[in-house]
């Protein structure tokens, strides 16, 4: 499961695999199965935070409009 999300931009980064996403073993040419496991699944809770801001970006965007729209028809009849 996904860790709790938080606002931090670094929160990826400080999650239950401390921060060793990105690296590789020194020495090592095997990875175990659950380091794997660990990275598929950091990697899958990124995109899923991603999307949901993409998600609410586009909702905010799409009310933005609307409002835009209220403000051009309301100017062009004189109703404020």
């Amino acid at each position: 499961m996904c860790h709790t999300q938080s606002s931090d931009p670094d929160d990826f980064n400080n999650s239950s695999n401390n921060g060793n996403v990105h690296s590789s073993p020194a020495n090592n040419s095997e990875v175990s199965y659950e380091t794997v496991l660990a990275i598929i699944e950091a990697n899958n809770c990124f995109l899923v935070s991603v999307l949901e801001k993409y998600q609410e970006m586009t909702q905010t965007m799409n009310e933005f409009e609307l409002t835009l729209q209220d403000i051009k028809s309301n100017s062009a009849t004189g109703n404020y």
